[in-house]
């Protein structure tokens, strides 16, 4: 019988043994077994935070899949219990609540601090070709995490964090380039600012009178969008455009960031506003549509572009908000000129022989 097939209905099986103990508690929990028997309010609960997660984890152990998603898994079923048991038949839910919601954070927390630490001679070797935090210390992550989706969201986080209040010195060169000193960026930001903070006391005040929670909740929310607004503007200060070794190093404060390598570029134009991005194309502004883009460059070959949390996106074209436009255009068509200059000769060289 072919191998393929075999792990093919195996997987399936254990895919459908993970959904029956979904499928019977939710079943049960709608029946008035729980008013006759309060103990299958307790085994629902054990099988949902605990008997699911195990099985998942015996299932994904010898696989690919990241054990850090048992805790998902935990999440899962402690949310899924709230909604499906009677708030009277909760006792052992509060209980895992209170104390093992708890420990899978302070557990996640210390995998993530232990994976930094043992990562930290990675990051010191790349830090020195590459001096840009993010994109260093995303590349650290990835190699070393289990799971690269969640290295980039955890890269992402603390980036915010190091360029909200441990980063301060911008860098300067003759080849790096802002994008934010000519098309008002920062009173962009601050009036965002401003607005998102005097919306989040108003809706506060008001919600507060009709619930508690949720005021908290909308005020937590604002408090962190805050907070990663002023991440990205400092960010945009230290994270700028940069011509190193043939490539082109975009970048867009926490919005984004893409590697690319010089002879990829097949044109490179200034433009004019209004711009509508195609299928393919990509806009990368600090302020978002608020900002309006000068240059376009066109590859030969798709990039990838980095964007929030690590959110990868192909494109072929992009359109840029650069201060120095000009020099920036004028620097690349002349490393380009060299470079096929320079592949020119070495054919003719190859040829005379």
């Amino acid at each position: 019988m072919n191998l393929n097939y075999i792990n093919l209905m195996t997987n399936i099986l254990k895919v459908g043994f993970l959904l029956s103990i979904i499928m019977i508690s939710i079943v049960i929990a709608q029946t008035s077994a729980l008013i006759n028997q309060p103990l299958m309010a307790s085994a629902i609960t054990f099988d949902l935070t605990l008997t699911l997660p195990i099985a998942y984890w015996l299932f994904i152990r010898k696989t690919k899949i990241s054990k850090l998603t048992t805790a998902v898994l935990i999440i899962f079923g402690i949310v899924l219990t709230s909604f499906i048991l009677p708030e009277n038949n909760r006792q052992l839910l509060d209980y895992l609540k209170y104390f093992a919601l708890p420990v899978i954070e302070l557990g996640l927390l210390a995998y993530t601090g232990f994976i930094i630490y043992k990562s930290r001679k990675t990051y010191k070797s790349l830090i020195q070709n590459r001096p840009d935090f993010l994109e260093v210390f995303r590349e650290t992550l990835v190699a070393e995490f289990p799971s690269a989706i969640l290295a980039k969201a955890v890269s992402f986080e603390i980036a915010g964090f190091y360029y909200a209040f441990v980063g301060w010195k911008s860098r300067r060169g003759e080849h790096l380039f802002s994008y934010h000193r000519k098309n008002g960026t920062a009173v962009l930001l601050i009036v965002l600012a401003f607005i998102v903070a005097v919306e989040t006391f108003v809706l506060n005040t008001l919600i507060a009178k009709w619930n508690v929670i949720i005021a908290w909740f909308l005020t937590a929310f604002s408090t962190y969008f805050l907070f990663q607004i002023f991440a990205h503007g400092k960010a945009i200060l230290l994270r700028p455009i940069e011509i190193s070794e043939n490539k082109l190093f975009i970048r867009c404060g926490l919005l984004g960031d893409a590697e690319i390598e010089l002879t990829n570029i097949e044109s490179i134009n200034h433009i004019k506003p209004p711009i509508a991005p195609k299928d393919g194309e990509i806009k990368l502004s600090p302020a978002g549509e608020f900002t309006a883009c000068n240059l376009k460059i066109i590859l030969r070959n798709d990039a990838v572009l980095n964007g929030l949390y690590g959110k990868k996106k192909n494109f072929n074209t992009i359109f840029l908000a650069v201060d120095e436009a000009e020099i920036l255009k004028a620097e690349i068509e002349e490393q380009l000129v060299k470079y096929f200059a320079e592949k020119i000769n070495l054919e003719n060289r190859k040829y005379d022989k």
